[in-house]
């Protein structure tokens, strides 16, 4: 018996964001790395902002997959006083 050939995830926007925030309800499953800390104090954008994105934003670049394979997309939230935009990797 041969090995089945696995068939390539398309992602769309809807799913994207489905999985983003279904994900995102725990906090425990957003991991920031160091470079977004430092451009989040930059920016003065604070962790339960870029929660509030991940989950009620909406997508602001497309999904699609980097040159690893992963997926990403931009999400962007506008809030009173400021938008906030965070780029992100599934």
């Amino acid at each position: 018996m041969g090995m089945i050939e696995p068939i390539p995830l398309r992602m769309n926007d809807a799913t994207m964001v489905r999985i983003i925030r279904k994900l995102a309800q725990d906090s425990c499953n957003v991991f920031v790395t160091p470079h977004a800390k430092k451009r989040m104090r930059q920016r003065r954008i604070t962790l339960t902002q870029v929660l509030t994105c991940l989950r009620k934003g909406f997508i602001s670049e497309g999904a699609h997959q980097d040159i690893n394979g992963s997926w990403k997309c931009t999400l962007q939230q506008l809030c009173i006083v400021m938008r906030v935009e965070i780029g992100l990797l599934l």
